[in-house]
């Protein structure tokens, strides 16, 4: 029976794909998603179904960059931080909920 429970790991684009990184991820025992380079002339393997789920991060990521006081954080308390956090995505999943335009 397979669940459909999240995945923990590494969801990274092709940058990330040097070998001293993912001999350090594979030292960790943490499962990657990072596509081989192009020009790679020994490409390892990654979850092409698993890749995608970068793409939802980074659309959520940059949403809360349109809060300035979350992108360019200088709290001095990590609570204080969270805070706004937290306040930038309950504002912005309000908003979609309530434009019906």
């Amino acid at each position: 029976m397979e669940t459909d429970a999240p995945r923990s790991g590494l969801i990274a684009d092709r940058a990330y794909d040097g070998d001293a990184f993912r001999a350090g991820r594979a030292r960790q025992d943490t499962e990657s998603a990072i596509p081989a380079r192009i020009r790679r002339t020994n490409p390892w393997s990654h979850d092409p179904e698993w890749y995608p789920a970068r793409n939802t991060g980074e659309r959520g990521l940059n949403w809360l960059k349109w809060w300035r006081r979350v992108a360019t954080s200088y709290a001095p308390y990590a609570h204080r931080c969270l805070g706004f956090l937290y306040l930038a995505a309950a504002w912005i999943w309000l908003k979609s909920q309530l434009n019906t335009t």
